[in-house]
């Protein structure tokens, strides 16, 4: 027999997710994420039910159907995920879609003032990360003090300089002007500030 849970959310919206007995909170947050509501990287949806905050492995059972269920998207402060996911940040995105051509040529791409992997982690997490071994200089350098390696900047995707598809004959005109503009990447320059005493490693 399947069980109703009305799941309300900071916007007034609510929704209606059915269960079976045997199903855990993993089942209704999982459908509520599939079909009903967005969650951004670095994020997660936080559900409560009175003042309990809602682990996955709860059963259903264990809950009151005839009291709602409130939904919050939170961001994600712990750094391992927020690294993980850092390569979706916006930011990211932002500048490699208004990276200027290089006077080398049309197919280099220049980005400058790129972030510190600082900033964007606090920027992810709204708060500021403490993160082992590395910390932000006066001046807005990085220093890292450990003996192992740190990520600085993860893979960034160029999809945002990819031409969108054409639906009409206008947009398939614009779209090959836009082309012509996007040429192919034939090469990838970084350019690091380095003081280091890592040795091989710095």
């Amino acid at each position: 027999m399947a069980v109703h849970f009305s799941v309300s959310t900071i916007t007034g919206v609510t929704y209606d997710i059915f269960c079976t007995k045997e199903d855990t909170v993993q089942s209704i947050r999982e459908q509520l994420e599939e079909h009903h509501i967005e969650v951004p990287p670095a994020s997660f949806l936080k559900l409560f039910h009175g003042p309990q905050v809602l682990c996955d492995q709860i059963s259903v059972t264990e809950l009151d159907p005839s009291q709602p269920i409130f939904a919050v998207v939170a961001r994600e402060t712990k750094v391992e995920i927020l690294l993980q996911a850092a390569g979706s940040y916006q930011g990211y995105k932002d500048l490699i879609k208004a990276a200027p051509s290089s006077p080398e040529g049309e197919n280099i791409k220049v980005m400058k003032g790129l972030p510190s992997i600082l900033a964007v982690l606090e920027d992810m997490g709204g708060q500021q990360p403490d993160v082992k071994d590395l910390r932000q200089g006066e001046h807005g350098e990085l220093l890292m003090t450990g003996e192992l390696g740190h990520l600085l900047l993860p893979s960034l995707s160029v999809e945002a300089l990819q031409p969108p598809s054409a639906d009409t004959a206008a947009e398939a005109s614009g779209q090959r002007e836009l082309q012509r503009e996007l040429q192919p990447f034939t090469k990838v320059i970084f350019s690091v500030q380095l003081n280091s005493d890592a040795y091989n490693q710095g």
